[in-house]
């Protein structure tokens, strides 16, 4: 039976195990799921005590809603949907400041603006709140100081004087608990005429669900930059009455707000509902199909193109190093799933501990490096490793000796990367827009710039890193390869990948709702309904392709509103090893398909 986790066991059970490298190891490429043993439901609940989980009222109305939603099969309705969405939820006191702050159009920046100093903010009664009461609301909600918000372990490292220690943990890891939660609502329009019923609609929907439960929250209505209105909530996570907002990973307390959001926009005569998207039949043979996304990329209070991905958008890196990309993240899934299925009878710090070794002795075999990527890339005679390198560089180049097989193509990959969409501002200045993006990606993401050692993940600090990358040299603008218009195929494929987990993440939230009203209400005729759904989803994600009678055009009044450049034909790969090509539709390509032109000089840099 397992036990509840506690961080100083963990501490003191993994001596001799495994070191803290290791455990970063195993974070950044299983994630932390590993790290921690599940709890068992059954330690949860007393001997003789019933088998049936207790249920909230909230609880039981969400699982009904939901259950009468997909036993409908709802394929189109003329109602559009509310949106409520959780944005970040800060843990530190000068954080929850900082949000509050932009939530009101109250910092520094925003002031100077007479339009965002006018703009008007209520409280949790709907009342209107002075803009210099804003910077005493900290005070008045009593928010702890974080030294009075530490995390258990942060204290044991107190008490044992490993100020190192302490220090080298990060912000969320340093504090305990959340002090602010941040709710964003919004309809899927934006008008003058609107702008009273929804402001009323956001209202009641705050004092129902917060000010009612002794939580204190001030909101303001942002529309005058967006096509979507949408209000902000700030909302002090630990209630005047006892206990804290409790967001569960299933978002039963979300898809609370989101009727209750629906709700009280009918009531003042709005026309929407609160559905999630794996519900609605439509959209949810869609994305069984590979036509849609089980998440909107777009989000609805800011304009974007639908493509999530950062890398995908950038105009040289993906033409040139989004091979070597792809080829990398294939390499690391294809471990992720050795390592899952080797580990998989094994619990706590053993699994741990042997998923440590397994990917150590993964990442630090040579691969066999494929050539179908090397047309991409510029062919140059052989030099010696020094060659054309600053001491600096020699130096970051030892560094990236540690975490790559090939560290100077990784270099190179660096290089372009932090170059790309470099200009110069009004001034003639030179500006390189990604050279954070570039940083940030050798921290945290370092498979995307090549063929990854054990090492890459071990990095606790990378302060010695920024220092030497800040003496890089760059591209300069006028040697940065000028590419034709070519298809993105690293976004396509990373657009295949989104859609092949949203398949089995959409069919997987069907058979947790099956498995939740099995258990509340087992034998229902909604029991039975979902099974139904469940069946034809599989068929669809077998067949790969909807349904004969399912197939038309959209209409625009439909709630699966997925935004999708191509069309995706994805077939399950069956457990295969990686990420398979993308397949083309059948179709007339509107496209420039020329091919790639080399540059001249491809590895020219500004001395």
């Amino acid at each position: 039976m397992a036990v509840p986790f506690d961080e100083e066991d963990w501490e003191l059970g993994k001596l001799g195990r495994f070191s803290d490298a290791d455990e970063r190891l195993v974070r950044r490429v299983m994630g932390p799921w590993l790290l921690k043993p599940r709890r068992s439901r059954l330690s949860q609940n007393p001997q003789g005590s019933s088998t049936r989980p207790k249920l909230t009222e909230r609880q039981a109305q969400v699982l009904m809603s939901r259950g009468n939603t997909v036993a409908l099969g709802i394929n189109y309705t003329p109602r559009r949907q509310a949106i409520v969405k959780a944005g970040f939820c800060p843990k530190s006191r000068r954080g929850a400041i900082n949000q509050i702050l932009y939530v009101t159009r109250c910092r520094p920046q925003d002031l100077k603006d007479p339009q965002y100093k006018a703009m008007p903010i209520w409280d949790g009664f709907g009342q209107p709140v002075p803009h210099e009461d804003i910077l005493s609301i900290a005070e008045k909600w009593d928010l702890p100081c974080d030294d009075d918000n530490l995390s258990k372990k942060a204290r044991t490292h107190l008490e044992r004087g490993e100020m190192d220690a302490f220090h080298a943990l990060s912000g969320r890891e340093r504090l305990w608990n959340i002090l602010t939660w941040h709710f964003i609502l919004s309809i899927e329009e934006n008008d003058d005429e609107l702008f009273q019923q929804f402001r009323v609609a956001v209202r009641k929907t705050v004092d129902a669900a917060f000010t009612a439960e002794g939580r204190p929250s001030i909101w303001a209505i942002h529309g005058d930059d967006t096509e979507h209105l949408h209000a902000h909530i700030i909302v002090k996570a630990k209630s005047d009455f006892g206990g804290r907002i409790h967001s569960n990973i299933r978002g039963d307390y979300l898809h609370y707000l989101r009727e209750t959001f629906a709700g009280n926009l009918r009531s003042v005569g709005l026309n929407y509902e609160a559905t999630r998207r794996v519900d609605r039949k439509s959209l949810r043979d869609e994305i069984m199909a590979g036509q849609a996304f089980l998440h909107d990329e777009q989000k609805p209070w800011r304009e974007d193109d639908g493509v999530g991905d950062i890398y995908a958008k950038l105009p040289i890196w993906p033409q040139i190093y989004g091979p070597v990309a792809m080829e990398s993240l294939e390499r690391i899934e294809a471990m992720r799933r050795a390592v899952k299925i080797a580990t998989q009878q094994l619990s706590g710090l053993e699994k741990v501990s042997r998923a440590a070794e397994l990917l150590k002795e993964y990442l630090e075999q040579v691969p066999t490096q494929s050539s179908w990527w090397g047309r991409f890339l510029p062919r140059q005679k052989k030099k010696n490793v020094s060659d054309n390198l600053t001491k600096s560089e020699w130096d970051l180049l030892q560094h990236l000796e540690r975490m790559y097989h090939d560290p100077r193509q990784a270099l190179e990959n660096f290089r372009l990367l932090a170059s790309d969409g470099a200009f110069r501002d009004e001034e003639g200045k030179k500006v390189y827009p990604n050279r954070g993006l570039a940083v940030w990606t050798l921290h945290h993401r370092p498979e995307l710039l090549g063929l990854t050692k054990a090492g890459a993940y071990q990095i606790n600090e990378i302060g010695q890193l920024k220092l030497l990358l800040k003496q890089v040299r760059l591209w300069s603008l006028e040697r940065l390869p000028m590419l034709e218009q070519n298809d993105n195929t690293f976004a396509e494929a990373i657009w295949r990948s989104k859609a092949e987990k949203d398949r089995t993440g959409a069919l997987g939230e069907l058979n947790i709702l099956h498995s939740r009203i099995q258990k509340v209400w087992p034998g229902a005729r909604l029991d039975r309904s979902i099974a139904e759904a469940l069946r034809q989803a599989e068929r669809i994600q077998i067949d790969n392709r909807m349904p004969p009678s399912e197939v038309s055009d959209r209409e625009e009044n439909s709630p699966a509103n997925a935004v999708m450049r191509k069309p995706v034909s994805s077939a399950s790969d069956g457990g295969g090893g990686g990420i398979k090509p993308l397949e083309r539709p059948h179709q007339p390509s509107t496209q420039n398909t020329r091919k790639i032109t080399r540059p001249k000089n491809p590895r020219g840099i500004e001395r």
